[in-house]
């Protein structure tokens, strides 16, 4: 059975870009895509010279470091928490 998409437009830097979404994501994703635009805009504020594709690719990689950083903290948390399931079974 496939997935019935909807079309979403969002708008970053002043450019649209339109894609598909699952249903009842969309909210959830112009959400993202706000943030997203913001993120961009205040790069571009800091690196006028900047091109939008650069500025996207910089925000991609410090998002892609942001989560990076948030799975290793949520690693490391998990093994504390095994860890102290194990002191106490003992």
């Amino acid at each position: 059975m496939s997935v019935q998409q909807n079309a979403l437009t969002i708008t970053v830097l002043g450019r649209e870009y339109q894609f598909k979404a699952p249903p009842g994501q969309q909210a959830a994703l112009q959400l993202l895509a706000n943030v997203l635009d913001e993120n961009v805009s205040a790069m571009q504020a800091q690196s006028p010279l900047a091109n939008r594709d650069q500025l996207l690719v910089l925000s991609a990689i410090n998002t892609l470091h942001e989560l990076s950083q948030i799975k290793q903290q949520n690693a490391d948390d998990k093994q504390r928490l095994v860890t102290l399931l194990q002191h106490l079974k003992t």
